[in-house]
């Protein structure tokens, strides 16, 4: 749980520093690289190539759709850990090898940078989406 929160925190200061400067500091980028380890390098290249969205609904609800590099896209929740893919299964639950997938991770990442493409859907939609979850 500490890895979890510190993570959470490395993030929020990630996002902070990009939205101040532009980039990322080679200080964040080991820090980041420390903690989500394998995890960072996919994430960050799923951010630019504009693969996260968060798709949002008129009553407030929103998941994040993140396409994978294979193309599949994969819901991540807010505030969870917890994505779709067979990595998450077996590297994050499984093997334990990370504190998420790059997925999850990419999601967090571009939320905090601004760096999201925003969809509005109906909240049937929405509800849809969600259904559709594993």
């Amino acid at each position: 749980m500490q890895w979890m929160q510190a993570g959470t925190e490395l993030i929020r200061e990630a996002g902070s520093q990009y939205l101040s400067s532009g980039e990322l500091s080679h200080d964040v980028l080991c820090c980041l690289n420390a903690v989500f380890g394998k995890s960072l390098m996919p994430a960050l290249q799923l951010i630019d190539e504009k693969k996260v969205t968060r798709v949002t609904s008129p009553s407030g609800r929103w998941v994040f759709r993140v396409s994978g590099s294979s193309g599949v896209p994969y819901i991540c929740l807010p505030g969870s850990a917890y994505c779709q893919c067979p990595a998450y299964k077996y590297t994050v639950v499984l093997k334990r090898e990370a504190i998420m997938c790059k997925h999850v991770l990419a999601a967090r990442l571009a939320s905090e940078m601004n760096e999201v493409e925003v969809k509005e859907v109906s909240d049937l939609d929405l509800v849809d989406i969600i259904a559709g979850m594993d």
